[in-house]
């Protein structure tokens, strides 16, 4: 049922419209804005004229240097290698030859077990899918041998309509969409395929419809399958750069004529099928009789086939999850590294690794995972995710889904909110600290550390700065005023008391205030509550939560 990116003899670019030529660039990632496409429009540029097209024609139709350059580049490499459509591989053998498989026949593919989701004979979904295949059964009656590709499709599409929604129900995946005719530009093949399935940008599932013709069915869907990977590689490139693996190139493809479902695990390692092993529906008008032998049949080869279809989707989506932690931590990576960057090239190697973390977020709007990157190691909620249901019940008011909502969505700001906090605090450390002080004290975060599992809870309380001293004994009044004094000569030494478990310093004005001289606002330090050991002597600021000890 594949055509290809417009319906010509060959697979050239020549007999593309304008707005086909536009689809193709905008899923070539050459970073063009709408204004972009409207030139094209406006001078009515197809593609036999975009092939004809240089980087002084492009300039003069008003495009700058960039989008010049780029869209030039692009018609360079489309005389060079013309994309082959996906409707042109009629020749299983070819296929198979190309991924390295001897063979003519769909037997000769290795074969795997399916990923399968148990499902009861009373899941709301499924008794929803039996329900309208024997309205479509009642309507246009059995499915014969030479019923066409149309309606088929009807069987098709209720399917993995169905499975879908179960999907969504047990993975709480709201970007999962079902994309029939998508558009798929590969490094060699292009065209339209019957059903893609993904989420946001990735692509998981590729289904090619067929009316009879299984191994041609197959040839199609393999080389589909390989250009969908290439489309996403592509987007995860973008994104992280070469940061992953061959772990996530993996896709799902789906060859059927409604009757024959088979099912394919494309993979950069290799290709595997159930092609020996292809569960059948009959789809007959007796079906409709209840309690019948062929009601049950149809009900339980449906069923099997539902079953397969969400295992491997919910398998594909927690890949996808895995993946996000994958793009995330690349991400987190190279935030500490511009941190770091940006800190020493203020203050040379002023701060350690303490202030070296950095919280990051991976989430499908629907489940939420935190992590913390550290450069002594990284730790997440990967165990216990937050999880917020949006449902349209939740939109009566006062009804369990609306309490169970509001609750989870307060939960995952508070954590949020948390994170921030507890970051921007010390981010308020460093500034402070490089403009005001060039000190060499260290930062002890108080967030945890290690590999465990991160608390949602994060402690706000105030940072606590710690003097280094090369002697591990008890330092004495006269060695604390010294090295208070060394990096703050401006400091005050009035009004000091030896009464307390630490050495304050502030300034008594004359109307009798004590006045910080860090912040020069009035307050008592002594009453200023701290993390601090009986015995340590300290310098404390109401203002900047400061504490100093030796």
């Amino acid at each position: 049922m594949s055509t290809s990116t417009a319906e010509h003899d060959s697979y050239l670019v020549e007999n593309w419209d304008t707005e086909t030529l536009i689809d193709f660039l905008k899923e070539q990632n050459l970073k063009l804005e709408e204004k972009h496409y409207d030139i094209l429009r406006k001078e009515e540029i197809t593609g036999q004229d975009f092939l004809d097209m240089t980087e002084e024609k492009f300039r003069s139709y008003g495009f700058k240097g960039g989008p010049a350059m780029r869209l030039a580049k692009e018609v360079h490499t489309l005389k060079e290698k013309p994309k082959r459509a996906f409707s042109s591989y009629k020749s299983l053998k070819e296929v198979l030859t190309k991924y390295g498989i001897d063979g003519n026949g769909i037997g000769t593919i290795r074969q795997f077990p399916p990923a399968t989701y148990k499902l009861d004979d009373d899941d709301e979904e499924l008794v929803q899918c039996i329900k309208e295949i024997k309205r479509r059964l009642g309507n246009m009656g059995t499915l014969l041998a030479d019923s066409n590709e149309a309606m088929r499709c009807e069987y098709i599409s209720a399917i993995l309509h169905a499975s879908l929604y179960i999907v969504k129900r047990i993975t709480t995946d709201k970007d999962l969409t079902l994309a029939p005719q998508l558009e798929v530009v590969g490094e060699e093949s292009t065209g339209r395929v019957d059903y893609a399935i993904k989420t946001l940008e990735e692509l998981i599932c590729i289904t090619e419809g067929k009316l009879h013709q299984v191994t041609m069915g197959f040839a199609q869907n393999l080389v589909q399958c390989e250009s969908a990977l290439q489309v996403n590689k592509k987007n995860r490139k973008r994104k992280s750069g070469d940061a992953f693996g061959e772990d996530f190139d993996y896709i799902y493809g789906i060859v059927t004529t409604a009757s024959d479902w088979y099912f394919i695990l494309f993979a950069s390692d290799g290709i595997s099928s159930t092609s020996k092993d292809p569960i059948n529906i009959r789809f007959t008008e007796s079906a409709l009789k209840e309690g019948s032998e062929e009601e049950k049949d149809l009900c339980k080869n449906v069923k099997r086939v539902m079953e397969v279809v969400v295992g491997l989707l919910k398998d594909r989506l927690e890949c996808v999850v895995t993946m996000g932690f994958a793009q995330n931590l690349v991400q987190c990576e190279s935030a500490l590294q511009v941190n770091k960057k940006n800190r020493k090239r203020k203050s040379g190697d002023a701060f350690g690794e303490d202030f070296d973390y950095i919280y990051g977020i991976v989430t499908t709007a629907s489940d939420w995972y935190f992590i913390l990157f550290a450069s002594d190691g990284i730790s997440s909620t990967s165990k216990d995710p937050i999880n917020i249901r949006f449902t349209e019940s939740a939109l009566k008011e006062g009804s369990e889904e609306e309490k169970d909502l509001c609750k989870n969505v307060k939960r995952v700001m508070e954590v949020v909110v948390g994170l921030l906090k507890d970051r921007l605090e010390c981010v308020d450390q460093v500034k402070k600290y490089t403009s005001d002080h060039q000190s060499h004290m260290t930062l002890i975060k108080t967030v945890p550390s290690g590999n465990d599992q991160i608390k949602a809870e994060v402690s706000t309380s105030a940072n606590v700065l710690s003097v280094s001293s090369s002697s591990q004994s008890k330092p004495d009044h006269s060695y604390f005023r010294n090295k208070i004094l060394d990096q703050y000569p401006n400091l005050y030494r009035e009004c000091s008391s030896e009464n307390f478990d630490y050495y304050g310093i502030t300034d008594e004005t004359s109307c009798g205030d004590h006045i910080c001289p860090l912040c020069k606002l009035g307050h008592d330090d002594e009453e200023i509550e701290g993390r601090y050991k009986t015995g340590s002597y300290f310098i404390k600021c109401e203002q900047r939560e400061i504490e100093i000890t030796a």
